[in-house]
């Protein structure tokens, strides 16, 4: 049974028909369709005995320039001749040609770019919605695709998308990095003591008057003034300090020595363990087992991402009930969490997550914390 091809794979088909045609790699319009299926999976792929089975894709090479190896004279007439097309369905060809839209590189960077900042904002669902959403922030409404397949991309999208999201952690490590500098930084500073602040002297205009020719220098004779009354002041208040002294009565009675206990049996602050995806009443439930044992939290599904966040960040260990959370649930606790672990199977399999966590016993067999 033929393969039968959807509108984006001719379209792939055609496209990469276009670039060898008109780069001369293809001698015939048969060698050409062979070749061109290289941007498709093998399963996908067609044998056929004649070029008038495929008039789309003959059509679509009668726009670009000739090969280097065809004749001058040859029309563009020719090749509808060559794979018996009719006028009317070249003409259509034509027209669909005109349609397509192929991407260049830039336009496939900037696509792959802003895709990965999407999926690590957990603004998109997947590679695919990434993409969508993607080439409409970044291309004017004439240079966007719809994508029926995945398949048609398949040859730039998953590698660039690859790259984008690598360069992207790199460039939020560096900015965290600075920032991290920054803060040490500014807090170095704020440690330092304060530099004492030394009063400069006074600017006193120099003066002819009777008294300054008499007595010189006025800042000298000012700082004379001040170092007399602070002396004064100093030694007024020792004195007052003394009769303080020798007025109170004094104490005989030895001080009391206070040993430095040590508390022989410490509190031990049991581990913080979140549970995220259990309703209020089954979470009640693994409380009253293992609340002695446990720091528990729960986080049920329907609270929102920013909490989730916030919770998994601040505890130890962070148990994911996958059976009743999104995929965009696991992958934050997969992002913040310091200790993760999946957990699928209901009740018995989460009992038993904890137990090993709390070093208990269940159902006969000795755990250990995890």
């Amino acid at each position: 049974m033929a393969t039968k091809w959807t509108t984006e794979e001719q379209q792939a088909v055609a496209d990469e028909g276009v670039r060898l045609w008109s780069a001369g790699k293809a001698s015939s319009l048969m060698k050409a369709f062979d070749l061109a299926q290289s941007v498709i999976p093998k399963a996908r792929r067609r044998t056929i005995s004649t070029t008038s089975k495929v008039p789309w894709f003959v059509s679509a090479l009668r726009v670009p320039k000739k090969a280097p190896d065809q004749p001058q004279s040859a029309k563009p007439q020719q090749i509808a001749t060559e794979s018996s097309l009719s006028e009317k369905n070249a003409s259509e060809g034509e027209s669909a040609s005109r349609r397509r839209v192929v991407w260049s590189e830039a336009e496939q960077k900037l696509i792959c770019t802003n895709a990965a900042r999407l999926l690590h904002d957990l603004q998109a669902n997947g590679p695919r919605d990434a993409m969508e959403k993607a080439q409409l922030v970044v291309l004017p409404p004439e240079r966007q695709r719809h994508i029926a397949s995945m398949t048609t991309l398949a040859g730039w999208y998953p590698d660039g998308l690859k790259h984008a999201s690598a360069a992207l952690r790199r460039e939020l490590d560096k900015a965290a990095q600075a920032k991290a500098r920054d803060e040490a930084a500014a807090a170095a500073a704020a440690a330092q003591p304060v530099a004492e602040v030394q009063a400069l002297p006074a600017v006193v205009t120099p003066t002819t008057s009777a008294v300054a020719s008499i007595f010189g220098d006025w800042t000298h004779i000012r700082e004379h003034l001040v170092q007399e009354i602070a002396s004064l002041v100093a030694e007024g208040i020792h004195r007052g300090l003394a009769s303080v002294q020798l007025a109170a009565p004094q104490d005989t009675t030895p001080a009391r020595h206070t040993p430095f206990v040590v508390d022989p049996h410490p509190k031990i602050r049991p581990p913080s363990v979140l549970v995220a995806g259990l309703k209020d009443a089954t979470a009640s439930q693994i409380k009253a087992e293992f609340g002695s044992k446990l720091d528990l939290r729960f986080i049920t599904p329907d609270k929102s991402k920013d909490q989730l966040r916030q919770m998994t960040e601040q505890a130890e260990t962070t148990i994911a009930v996958t059976d009743f959370l999104s995929h965009s649930h696991t992958d934050i606790i997969k992002a913040r969490s310091k200790h993760h672990v999946e957990c699928s199977g209901g009740m018995t399999s989460l009992r038993q997550h904890l137990a090993n966590i709390a070093g208990l016993q269940l159902n006969g067999s000795s755990a250990h914390a995890g």
